[in-house]
Order: C-alpha cells, then sequence, then structure tokens
C-alpha cells in the first residue's frame, strides 16, 4: 500500500529507461495528492481500508496522547495518565493487527511453503537441468503446502477474535477521541 503520494513504486533506474512511466506515475500521484487534499482520502485508501486503518490510527492515537491538552475526565479516563497509556495501549493493539505481520510472524510453515515454489520455478524455467531436490524434513511439498494454509486459516481466526475484541473496547471508548 502507498500511503504516501510522494512514494514511487519502482526504482529510479527503471523510470530512467521507462520515462512515460514516470509520467504516468507523477499524475497518479498528484491526484490521489489532490483527492487527499480535497476529501481526507483518495482511492488507494479505499483499496486497501484494513491496511490503512492500520497504518494511520496508531500515529494519530500517539499524536494525540503527546499532544493533546483534553483527556476525559472520567470512569475509566479519571486521570491524564490512565487515558494516555489506553492510547497507547490502543495504538500498539492496531499496530499488531496489520494482516501480513500475523501470517508472517504466526506460521512456522511459511519458509518451506515458499520453498516449494521457488523449487516449482527452478523446474519450470530449467527443465533439462539436473535438480537438488530442497529438503522439507520428511513432509512432501503437498503436505508442506497443507499444514501452510491449515495454519493459515488457524492464525485467521485467532486474529478474528482479537480484532473482535479491540474492536469492542476501542468503540466503547470511540466518543472520547477528541481534543
Amino acid at each position: 500500500m502507498n500511503l504516501n503520494v510522494f512514494q514511487w513504486p519502482y526504482r529510479t533506474r527503471y523510470y530512467l529507461t521507462h520515462p512515460w512511466k514516470w509520467f504516468s506515475q507523477l499524475w497518479r500521484n498528484i491526484k490521489a495528492a489532490y483527492h487527499r487534499i480535497r476529501y481526507g482520502w483518495c482511492s488507494w485508501d479505499v483499496w486497501d481500508w484494513d491496511s490503512w486503518f492500520c497504518s494511520i490510527t496508531p500515529s494519530m492515537l500517539r499524536y494525540m496522547t503527546d499532544h493533546g491538552s483534553a483527556y476525559p475526565g472520567g470512569e475509566p479516563f479519571d486521570t491524564p495518565e490512565k487515558w494516555h497509556d489506553w492510547l497507547y495501549e490502543m495504538a500498539h493493539k492496531i499496530e499488531r493487527l496489520q494482516y501480513d505481520d500475523w501470517m508472517e510472524d504466526s506460521n512456522e510453515y511459511s519458509k518451506d511453503y515458499e520453498k516449494t515454489f521457488e523449487d516449482d520455478l527452478y523446474k519450470k524455467e530449467h527443465p533439462n537441468r539436473p535438480f537438488l531436490t530442497t529438503s522439507y524434513g520428511s513432509s512432501t511439498k503437498e503436505e508442506i503446502r497443507e499444514q501452510y494454509y491449515k495454519r493459515c486459516e488457524e492464525i485467521h481466526k485467532t486474529r478474528g477474535q482479537v480484532l473482535e475484541d479491540f474492536g469492542k473496547e476501542f468503540f466503547k471508548h470511540f466518543d472520547c477521541l477528541w481534543d
């Protein structure tokens, strides 16, 4: 996801050999910047709403904590310290909800799973060369892939529960998010 309209998806060297791609991307960046200025969001944000929320909201909550001048003043936030602690905790929880992090950090089969596709690609590109079979322990490619997908399903369910618990707590105090 491209949160900053001044970031470019390709390296400079690519644009030197494809100048029209640079102009095309520049035009898209300008349109996105204009749309964000006018509406506060752009189509890139809508296409990846979940990542956008998990990327933008933590910095907003931390900014509110560091630069804010008010706090709710009632239970459970009767002191500024309790309010600031809660804001930091919510920021951390939102960052932790980013989907890619969950899959990469939690799935112990991901490295072997990636190797299976590298092996397939090698075989496809070099059909006549002798192939040194990558070792996956005692498992076959199909077993590794099956274990990976099973683990992905478990991770997805766990993340869903964490997301639900976060939402209940965050939106319970949603009206307090002002300064």
